[in-house]
């Protein structure tokens, strides 16, 4: 999912704190801020961020001019000012020394956009995600505090997907509610799942 946020002027606190907002409701996945003047505390904030949050999660600062060559039509350009500080590197990083992929990061490319073509055609509500070169992606399940995590063995040849509750209050009680459809669950899905209580434990990082 992507959230814009837009304004004519120069950034300010407000502008901050709505994209935020917006961003924690919607569990948007990449936030782009539009506006004439990306200010520089705006700016800094925007890189503290990329720099904080997860892999997944990506803001960007976009500064709009306004175009115009002789009598053509008015036309926007947009330049970057904030990134977060691996963008466009994600396969540089998966890369073996001679800067190619290794065979194991190009199965697990070839898996993830294998699965979000997939999720695209059954019209899925798991919303497919940017494939990258490694072995987890997690997916928002539209609640907050839920996260729905996928992972990839390519050395055992294992695909797992895993439902993480992560509110401190919430995360019992739904997780006795989905346990009472146990049988219904597994039933629609065709496994035995696994369910894990673990009230005294933070759930471990995918990755």
């Amino acid at each position: 999912m992507v959230l814009i946020e837009n304004q004519l002027n120069l950034t300010d606190h407000g502008h901050l704190g709505q994209l935020l907002t917006y961003a924690a409701g919607l569990e948007a996945v990449t936030i782009i801020w539009i506006a004439r003047q990306v200010r520089n505390p705006h700016r800094a904030a925007l890189d503290w961020l990329n720099s904080v949050t997860e892999e997944e999660i990506s803001f960007f600062g976009i500064e709009i001019e306004l175009w115009q060559i002789g009598s053509s039509p008015v036309a926007p350009k947009f330049n970057l000012a904030s990134k977060p500080n691996d963008w466009s590197k994600t396969v540089s990083r998966a890369s073996g020394r001679d800067g190619e992929l290794t065979e194991t990061k190009k199965l697990q490319l070839d898996y993830w956009t294998a699965l979000s073509e997939r999720l695209e055609e059954q019209g899925s509500q798991v919303q497919p995600r940017t494939p990258r070169p490694q072995h987890w992606a997690n997916y928002a399940v539209g609640r907050s505090g839920c996260q729905l995590t996928a992972r990839v063995n390519t050395r055992d040849q294992r695909v797992a997907v895993q439902l993480a509750l992560k509110d401190q209050e919430e995360a019992e009680p739904l997780f006795h509610l989905l346990k009472q459809e146990k049988d219904a669950t597994e039933g629609e899905i065709g496994v035995e799942l696994s369910w894990l209580p673990k009230p005294d434990k933070l759930a471990p990082k995918a990755g």
